[in-house]
């Protein structure tokens, strides 16, 4: 075991809530395009648009593979306890460096995002906005964070309303490319296309999430989202989906940390986030 094991004051690890089914398959590093789209028609469908109780495990259960995972994921009873799932982690985690099981400890996920964005950043110290924004994290999926007198950050608005990222991780996929890794080549894409393709597009977009003053909120309801998209872009050029798609998220981002600065009259701000991202 590394000597330096015994120097930590603390193993700090992201997230309460990690699914048992994403230890267990591996899900984003391993499932392909295919995979995703197999999910989708086994679980998410059934589960989300025809309202069906069905069990993720027995779903998928041929990508259930616990070689692949370091944690003993045999022993979790309670599949579904997200404090079961992270009891064994800690545990498990505490016994590998050798440490108590007191020194491990779990942070909520936007607090981590928060945190490295501020600490990490050339404007540490000064008197900034932090914001994060991502897929999902904790039951959260954007937090803003003001920053107090003796440089301790302080959570001001967090909601799971933000679905900037999942829609963004289902257009990738309906591009046929892997979602929560190849987002940055829709960004590129959308360089590429005009603003005469895709004004229709943005439009489609508007139809779903807005900001209204700090907030996100929603026009209308949405179960799976990338059903829902995949039904009104049908027939639009797959350029016009990526620029109409960067173009309304821009817009989207934009006008909630304006709205944000005007309302702390703050002038700078650090940003962080993560891509994974739930229907």
């Amino acid at each position: 075991m590394p000597a330096f094991f015994s120097q930590l004051d603390y193993v700090a690890i992201p997230s309460f809530q990690v699914e048992y089914n994403l230890l267990a398959t591996k899900r984003y590093p391993k499932f392909s395009v295919r995979d995703f789209l197999l999910e989708n028609d086994r679980f998410w469908i059934p589960v989300l648009d025809e309202g069906k109780k069905i069990n993720y495990v027995d779903a998928m259960a041929e990508y259930i593979d616990f070689d692949i995972c370091h944690y003993p994921l045999a022993k979790i009873n309670n599949l579904e306890d997200y404090e079961e799932v992270r009891e064994l982690r800690g545990s498990f985690i505490a016994e590998y460096i050798g440490a108590s099981r007191e020194k491990v400890i779990f942070v909520d996920h936007h607090t981590c995002h928060a945190h490295h964005a501020y600490f990490s950043s050339p404007l540490r110290g000064e008197d900034v906005l932090v914001l994060t924004m991502d897929g999902f994290g904790d039951g959260c999926n954007a937090t803003v964070h003001t920053v107090d007198e003796e440089g301790r950050l302080k959570c001001q608005y967090q909601t799971n309303q933000c679905r900037v990222g999942t829609i963004y991780q289902f257009i990738t996929m309906l591009l046929g490319m892997k979602p929560a890794e190849h987002e940055f080549k829709v960004m590129g894409l959308a360089a590429y296309a005009k603003e005469k393709y895709f004004s229709e597009v943005v439009g489609i977009f508007q139809e779903t999430y807005y900001v209204d003053g700090l907030e996100f909120k929603s026009r209308i309801p949405i179960g799976n989202h990338y059903e829902y998209f995949k039904k009104r872009l049908e027939g639009y050029r797959f350029d016009a989906i990526a620029g109409g798609l960067q173009r309304y998220v821009e817009g989207l981002v934009v006008e909630w940390i304006q709205n944000w600065l005007r309302h702390t009259r703050k002038k700078r701000i650090v940003f962080s986030g993560g891509g994974v991202v739930k229907y």
